[in-house]
């Protein structure tokens, strides 16, 4: 004894599968957007005090409460960067060459790293850092 099924039951039949793959592909799309406004928050850029010129004078980067002073002792080619607040990290690029971690001084304000710049001119400058798992990041053309 079989039932047959009313018009209403074939076509529920025939959208399900439709439906259950267009939900899916919506609710991906809106997990995307959701993940992609986070990380747009976690982001922020650095913007110059002044214009800034490692070569002669310290470099001031600020966003928000956190402001970062950038050195450079040619003599010794080091870089050192000094922070209001304690970073997790840093990591700079110098002339587009391969990003380098810069190494605690003595706590987390104080960083430093040795350059292989010998002698050469710096005219751009990389710099990302992290504040409880918050990028900043900043990208300065250094003039000489």
């Amino acid at each position: 004894m079989g039932t047959s099924m009313n018009k209403h039951q074939k076509l529920a039949i025939l959208i399900a599968p439709f439906l259950i793959i267009g939900g899916y592909v919506a609710a991906d799309y809106y997990m995307l957007a959701k993940q992609e406004a986070v990380l747009q928050q976690q982001i922020h850029r650095f913007e110059l005090s002044a214009p800034c010129n490692l070569h002669t004078q310290y470099c001031h980067l600020k966003t928000g409460a956190l402001e970062l002073q950038l050195s450079l002792n040619q003599s010794k080619q080091q870089l050192r960067l000094r922070s209001n607040h304690a970073l997790d990290g840093a990591t700079i690029s110098l002339n587009r060459n391969k990003a380098k971690p810069l190494y605690k001084e003595h706590d987390s304000l104080h960083w430093q790293m040795t350059t292989d710049a010998n002698g050469a001119t710096l005219n751009k400058l990389r710099l990302a850092t992290s504040v409880n798992k918050v990028f900043y990041f900043a990208e300065i053309n250094l003039t000489p």
